[in-house]
């Protein structure tokens, strides 16, 4: 158990045989708990040894876990007076279920979501039309064809520049085998992750854990520090699965640094991305993640002059934002917002940089955001789905919790400045547009 000084906080750890980890973050008191499963599997992952699968076969899979033979998972939970759902992004999937009571029963239920796939013919081609009609519906989605295109200009043709849902072209060649190969290639114990939030007690978690995961794909079955033995996997059909394949940074520069698309949108929406190259594996990702994300607020964020200036002449709505966001090899820093003026709003936010990098940040402004991220990420540990959420990302970047708060509390103005000129580059830099349709370029 591990106690943060900034938070007041607790952590507690474990690590099963198999090396299934166990993650609580106990709040005593609270009504409101929630578990997640997470497996560090996303749509941009692969199997090495054989032909690429089609794109979006681990958001499809997430559809397919809530599939059982003998229960509808849904009212299984819905009895149990808990809420279940799930996410897929580019580097991770995740299962999780918020309740008051029955926290146990409701464990060992995800357990048995996430340990049991049943995949069959019938039940894949079904899904095919569900998803089909998802991603069909994010086509029309302003933001997330802005970010997507964004992608596609900073990352070319690659794995973060795919739809995380995949093409309805793509997901008809999904079937049976393939999800069963990386099912076997990446839900397996040393993979994943158990995260827990709320009035919960560490060792019951951790005793489901090794009853329900003891043995896989790693070898003999697990005993945990509380002895608890752990029934084996069961059967699945044999499926070669292959050696993941890791994740390299692209520390090029952005392909394009324009895209366009016409969608029903009142007005223009633009994000201008500023591609993160920089992952010196001696550095820490957290206090990068610290770093950027202080630096887009303090440069554009609400109560910044920019921010104040380009809303008071119109530029800019309230919907604009300033922030970073990335994983463990790609990432991004991303302005964007509505705008009738959006490359005038590109203008002011360049000049901005650029002045910047010729003063520094401003050693009170610096101050004032790092406080603001300070009391935000303090605050955030009174809310169950963040601390939950927010472990689980954590996790696939091999960081806790307390590693953020140790990377806000020691982040330095300097630290930033060096950030700020060698990260916002011109060679890092494209625009994402959409456009009203009636005013296509």
């Amino acid at each position: 158990m591990r106690r943060n000084g900034l938070t007041g906080e607790y952590l507690y750890g474990a690590e099963l045989r198999n090396g299934l980890k166990c993650f609580v973050i106990p709040k005593k008191e609270y009504v409101e708990k929630q578990a997640a499963f997470v497996v560090k599997y996303g749509s941009a992952d692969r199997l090495g040894g054989q032909e690429p699968p089609p794109d979006g076969v681990a958001h499809f899979m997430e559809h397919k876990m809530f599939e059982d033979p003998e229960l509808n998972m849904y009212d299984a939970f819905m009895k149990n007076g808990a809420d279940v759902n799930a996410y897929t992004n580019f580097t991770v999937t995740a299962y999780y279920f918020t309740c008051i009571d029955n926290f146990y029963e409701n464990l060992r239920l995800l357990a048995r979501l996430v340990r049991e796939p049943f995949f069959t013919d019938e039940n894949v081609e079904k899904e095919k039309g569900i998803i089909s009609q998802e991603i069909d519906m994010y086509e029309d989605n302003a933001h997330w064809r802005l970010y997507m295109n964004l992608q596609n200009l900073l990352y070319g043709d690659s794995l973060v520049s795919a739809d995380i849902a995949g093409s309805v072209d793509s997901i008809r060649k999904i079937d049976k085998d393939v999800l069963y190969r990386y099912y076997q290639g990446f839900y397996v114990p040393s993979n994943m992750a158990l995260v827990c939030a709320g009035d919960v007690d560490g060792g019951e978690a951790e005793k489901i854990c090794a009853e329900c995961f003891g043995e896989g794909a790693q070898g003999g079955a697990g005993r945990s520090e509380y002895g608890h033995e752990a029934r084996p996997y069961s059967e699945l059909p044999a499926h070669a699965s292959g050696e993941r394949v890791p994740n390299l940074p692209d520390d090029s520069p952005v392909r394009r640094d324009y895209a366009e698309k016409a969608l029903d949108v009142a007005l223009p929406v633009f994000g201008l991305g500023f591609k993160d190259r920089d992952f010196d594996p001696a550095s820490s990702l957290t206090d990068k993640i610290a770093a950027y994300k202080i630096l887009a607020d303090a440069a554009a964020g609400p109560s910044s002059p920019l921010y104040e200036r380009m809303y008071n002449e119109g530029v800019i709505d309230g919907s604009f934002h300033a922030d970073y966001a990335g994983g463990g090899y790609f990432g991004v820093s991303l302005f964007s917002g509505a705008s009738r003026e959006p490359e005038r709003a590109k203008e002011m936010i360049l000049g901005e940089i650029a002045r910047l990098k010729n003063e520094g940040i401003d050693r009170n402004r610096f101050e004032t955001v790092k406080r603001k991220h300070i009391g935000r990420l303090t605050a955030g540990f009174n809310a169950i789905d963040w601390v939950a959420g927010t472990q689980a990302e954590l996790f696939t970047l091999g960081r806790d919790l307390f590693d953020l708060a140790d990377s806000y509390e020691n982040v330095t103005a300097e630290a930033v400045d060096e950030r700020l000129r060698g990260h916002y580059l011109e060679e890092n830099c494209a625009l994402s547009m959409i456009v009203p349709k009636n005013r296509q370029s």
